[in-house]
């Protein structure tokens, strides 16, 4: 890794804050903003045939292509990077696996059984063809309620079939999957060790980015043509933590962004080099999520970036189904599934998330675990916002 003994760091960065500031919150939001403006366009129809079966295969054969790929590409990898860089700050500070699951547990599934309950029992009721009592009995009814759990299910019986995107009511789920991985491979390296050294740990990594490169180039392992597939986005993670186990000796320098950027491009203007760009993208979004300090606005108490990343996509395919004059007009889409989403967004945070995020110290015992000192095992200052 890079050293840095006279200059900012991006701990040294997080440690003058005492926290991580806002820019991994105004991240977020940018993240997830993109991605809804993507789907608006995309469920809209803007230039693009009815998804059927045939027209869906020619678009994944002939994949993203163009100047514009790269940032199509990088939105959910920078999602999980920057996951991974605050979630093992979490991990290193609580240090006990049962409170590490407690907290992602309180983070994840609340919100998400409320919107899985709510697209289940209240959207698809209102907008199937279906009679109600064949919509109830229909196995995919009960299929969708495997969400919750990780077993993604994007249809539900009857529902948005008309639409430009037939039979989706939730694209965004496909990361469930991923993002559970995740934490239960955090866990594990937790409980035995792994997780707080990082030697031992930058081996591991080593090896599995070896094995990771040969396998894509070689075999097409966790590539996609169009978005990135479950592997790579979890091992998008793991490079984000590896990044925060040598935050000490990684420079914050203006100079690595831009050189960061430029490669983080230039490798993802290809699918065959997925596995190559990790470390250079994990290092342009910490350092845009070290940019800024102080909260602004709603920042300040809340996060809406999990409400705009679970509701976007039902809502757009509901305002289309109820509205289809705006098939083809993705920037009105955008604007009037927008604001739904944000309200809906801001209901999540302030009713369900914020009031279960403060049971964490009530359930992890009211007590923080004190990171035992260890050059390789530093102490854990900065709360991570994840």
């Amino acid at each position: 890794m890079f050293t840095a003994s006279n200059q900012q760091t991006f701990g040294s960065t997080i440690e003058s804050r005492k926290n991580f500031g806002a820019g991994f919150d105004l991240l977020r939001w940018g993240l997830a903003a993109l991605i809804f403006v993507g789907h608006c366009k995309w469920l809209a129809g803007s230039g693009v045939p009815k998804l059927t079966p045939d027209v869906a295969h020619a678009l994944v054969q002939q994949g993203w292509a163009g100047f514009r790929r790269p940032i199509q590409v990088s939105m959910v990898p920078m999602f999980f990077a920057l996951s991974g860089f605050l979630v093992t700050a979490s991990a290193l500070r609580v240090r006990e696996v049962r409170n590490f699951l407690t907290l992602r547990s309180l983070r994840i599934f609340p919100a998400l059984t409320v919107e899985v309950m709510l697209s289940a029992l209240v959207l698809g009721p209102l907008l199937t063809t279906l009679a109600l009592s064949d919509y109830v009995s229909d196995p995919a009814f009960a299929r969708y309620f495997g969400n919750i759990i990780g077993f993604v299910s994007f249809d539900l019986p009857g529902v948005f079939t008309r639409n430009h995107v037939p039979g989706v009511v939730n694209a965004n789920l496909w990361t469930l999957p991923a993002e559970f991985y995740c934490y239960l491979v955090t866990a594990v390296m937790m409980a035995t060790g792994l997780m707080f050294d990082r030697k031992t740990f930058t081996i591991l990594f080593a090896v599995a980015t070896s094995l990771a490169i040969a396998a894509s180039l070689l075999f097409g392992f966790g590539l996609s043509n169009t978005t990135a597939a479950t592997p790579l986005v979890v091992y998008y993670f793991f490079a984000g933590s590896l990044v925060y186990q040598w935050r000490d000796s990684i420079p914050r320098d203006a100079r690595l962004f831009i050189l960061a950027a430029a490669v983080s491009y230039g490798l993802l203007l290809f699918h065959q080099t997925a596995f190559i760009a990790p470390l250079a993208v994990v290092y342009v979004t910490v350092y845009l999520g070290l940019c800024h300090h102080e909260k602004l606005g709603v920042l300040r108490n809340a996060d809406y970036s999990y409400g705009i990343y679970l509701y976007g996509f039902p809502i757009t395919q509901a305002v289309l189904a109820l509205v289809p004059e705006l098939q083809g007009h993705g920037n009105w889409l955008a604007l009037i599934a927008g604001t739904l989403t944000i309200f809906f967004a801001a209901l999540s945070w302030h009713l369900i998330e914020a009031p279960m995020l403060k049971l964490k110290s009530r359930l992890t015992g009211g007590r923080k675990t004190a990171a035992r000192q260890h050059p390789d095992r530093p102490p854990e200052r900065a709360e991570a916002a994840a």
